[in-house]
């Protein structure tokens, strides 16, 4: 069963999040919610992964990253290859040139953001006014960028 489930915080902010019950009933990813940082980016999870192998054709192997091209819809997509320290992440990309260069740092730190959520205390970074993640001290971008956290 898919199921698509609105978030609301403390803040009245709305949140669209994308739960997957079982395997075999798993949507394309490009049916999820337009304009939603889901859309566009993925932690490669066990569900992520077994959606690649069935609705996804590889279509080039380079350094860190693969090529992924959706079978219905040909979009292209990256996904980083496997590493024990690393998260993998399965990104939508606008085309093929220059797929292995593309930058997807904003993407990710929009993730983290997403997946943290945002608490009521502000960063610690030195000057910096804005909210921490949940649970940390840091905004996702100081946890990104300077802390090196990337989930």
């Amino acid at each position: 069963m898919n199921i698509l489930v609105l978030n609301i915080n403390h803040r009245g902010q709305k949140d669209f999040s994308f739960k997957v019950r079982h395997k075999a009933y798993a949507r394309p990813l490009g049916a999820i919610k337009k304009n939603s940082v889901t859309e566009r980016i993925y932690y490669a999870d066990k569900d992520i992964l077994n959606t690649i192998k069935t609705d996804f054709d590889l279509i080039d192997d380079k350094g860190w990253y693969q090529l992924y091209q959706n079978k219905t819809d040909q979009t292209y997509w990256r996904l980083n290859k496997w590493d024990k320290y690393q998260e993998q992440f399965f990104v939508r990309l606008d085309t093929s040139d220059n797929w292995i260069e593309f930058d997807s740092k904003e993407f990710c730190i929009d993730l983290l953001r997403k997946s943290r959520g945002i608490s009521d205390k502000k960063c610690i970074w030195k000057d910096c006014k804005k909210s921490s993640l949940q649970g940390l001290v840091f905004c996702e971008r100081h946890a990104y960028e300077e802390m090196g956290l990337r989930k």
